[in-house]
């Protein structure tokens, strides 16, 4: 997590994830409203979720707080994939500085990809930034 800052609240959350889940967390971040976003690597998705959501549930109702993970991957375009998921990119176009990148989703998925209350965009940008640099993310619809 090179150039991640962790505080005290956050590395006890992620004590406590990695204990339930039995996987290792890259990152966590807390959101406005109290969300937690753990990310971890994509390979270790599948563990960290337990059968049917298991871990996930256990773990949210241990602290009481609503929580969501995300994959990570080194491939950048793999990453923003995740970040978006369940709606579906078509295509991630990047700045030639690297600082701001545009979403293209399926026509009729842009609410999803926004989230409720834009908050799946903000993660975005948030681990975005923290993990690449990026300082703007759009999101579009494709005309495809």
């Amino acid at each position: 997590m090179k150039g991640i800052k962790l505080g005290p609240e956050e590395m006890k959350f992620i004590t406590l994830f990695e204990g339930v889940t039995q996987t290792k967390v890259r990152d966590c971040v807390m959101g406005e409203d109290g969300e937690l976003t753990f990310v971890v690597n994509q390979a270790e998705l599948g563990k960290c979720l337990g059968r049917g959501g298991g871990n996930l549930k256990r773990f949210a109702k241990i602290i009481g707080r609503p929580i969501h993970v995300v994959g990570y991957s080194e491939d950048f375009q793999e990453f923003v994939k995740n970040l978006f998921y369940p709606a579906e990119v078509t295509r991630i176009l990047r700045s030639d500085d690297g600082k701001t990148v545009t979403v293209e989703v399926r026509f009729g998925s842009k609410g999803l990809a926004l989230g409720e209350g834009k908050k799946r965009l903000a993660r975005a940008k948030r681990l975005l930034a923290r993990f690449h640099g990026v300082r703007e993310v759009m999101v579009r619809t494709s005309h495809l």
